[in-house]
This record gives structure tokens, sequence and C-alpha cells, in this order.
């Protein structure tokens, strides 16, 4: 009886494993899809391309739209300039924006607010006041600065030059997926 339930234990940590296994390399690909950046690549020709930096080749760059798995590849000479930017960074940075705004309006608050209130004075109003005044107010610039500095891109101008290219394509290298 003891060997049939070790055996049934040893099965049901082995099924663990493997499920686990399983779940850290689904782990690593999100991890590595949430990790990724977007590129915008400015054509001579004025167009825009946003996409996802697949591969960096000698006279190309390959991107892919992550979605649907279409690729394009574009010639080194038709770039004027790639701009990259973190996927979700906006709404990422609005986010902490919003709580650095919060809590810097409400320590703000905080010091501008007077617990030692006497009868004769015109205007008092007790930190605790101050301090939840303060973080309602700091909420607003927080979101904006958040989110300004969130939309911040990453440019390389590469102008439609192979030496250009060449000397940003390590620099290019980080942001692929």
């Amino acid at each position: 009886m003891h060997s049939i339930l070790r055996i049934f234990l040893l099965i049901c940590c082995f099924q663990l494993l493997i499920g686990l296994e399983a779940m850290a390399q689904q782990k690593s690909e999100l991890k590595r899809l949430t990790k990724s950046h977007e590129i915008w690549v400015k054509k001579n020709d004025g167009t825009v391309e946003k996409a996802f930096l697949k591969d960096l080749l000698d006279e190309s760059i390959l991107l892919s739209d992550f979605k649907g798995g279409q690729e394009a590849k574009i010639a080194i000479g038709d770039i004027r300039q790639c701009q990259f930017r973190k996927k979700n960074a906006p709404a990422k940075g609005m986010i902490i924006g919003l709580f650095t705004g919060v809590a810097l309006g409400a320590s703000l608050g905080y010091l501008a607010g007077n617990d030692n209130c006497r009868d004769n004075q015109d205007v008092c109003f007790p930190k605790y006041f101050t301090s939840i005044v303060g973080g309602i107010v700091g909420i607003a610039p927080g979101v904006v600065a958040g989110a300004t500095i969130g939309t911040l891109k990453i440019n390389i101008r590469i102008k439609g030059q192979q030496s250009r290219y060449e000397q940003a394509r390590y620099r290019m290298a980080k942001y692929k997926l």
C-alpha cells in the first residue's frame, strides 16, 4: 500500500514539475514581449511605419507587426530616421506620475497646514485637510508629467547612409525582439 502511494506521489510531483517548466517558458516569452520596444521608421518619402524590430540585416532592417506575424523589409537607403519607445511607456508613465503627484502634493499640503489654530486667525486649515487637498491637486500635474516623459522616443538618424547605419547598429540591437 505504501509503495503505491509513493509511486502516485512521485507521478504527481513529476507532472507538477513539467507544468512548472512550461509555465516558466511562457512567462519568459511574455516577459520578452512586454519588454519589447516599438519602432517608428520614418522613410525618405515621408511615410512612417510602426512595428517591432525583428532583425538588423547588412543592407536592410526587418520589422514585424507581432500580431499577425507580417514582416516588412526596409532597405537602409530608404530610412531617414528610426525612433524607439518602450511598449506602453505612456501608460506606465501616467501611473507613476499619478502616485508621484499624490505623494508630492500630500507632502506639500502637510507642510502648508497648521494644527495650532487660534480663534483670532481668519484662515486656518489642519494638516490632515491640507495634505488631502494637496494630494488631490497633485494628481493632474503628476499624470501630465508622467505621460509626457513616457512619450519620449529615442531617435537614431540614418538619413539613408550605410555608414550611419553601421555606427548605430549596435545601439539598435538593444531594441530587437
